[in-house]
């Protein structure tokens, strides 16, 4: 069997390059709650990757952490496990550590 990517005759390698690009990725951990209540504070991102700490502080400075739910949201972010966040380029979707 021929790899598609690399046109190589190994069959028992055949993912070989999808592991590749696997290994570069970084998993995220999301916290529940902030699944749940991102698309309230989604607008605060753009195609522009955001550091965690650079949206925690556009979240603060947006929004008062006095109100429970921007509080509640806030400690969801800081106990979510991610690097980078932003918007696709069609902005239809956030994207984690990309």
């Amino acid at each position: 069997m021929k790899c598609h990517i690399c046109n190589t005759d190994n069959s028992v390698q055949q993912f070989h390059h999808y592991k590749k690009l696997e290994s570069n990725i970084k998993p995220t951990n999301l916290n529940m709650l902030f699944q749940q209540m991102i698309i309230n504070f989604a607008h605060l991102v753009d195609i522009k990757p955001l550091t965690k700490d650079e949206f925690l502080k556009k979240v603060h400075e947006n929004y008062s952490l006095e109100n429970a739910k921007t509080h509640l949201f806030y400690h969801s972010t800081i106990q979510s496990e991610f690097d980078t966040i932003r918007l696709s380029n069609d902005r239809n979707s956030l994207l984690f550590n990309q």
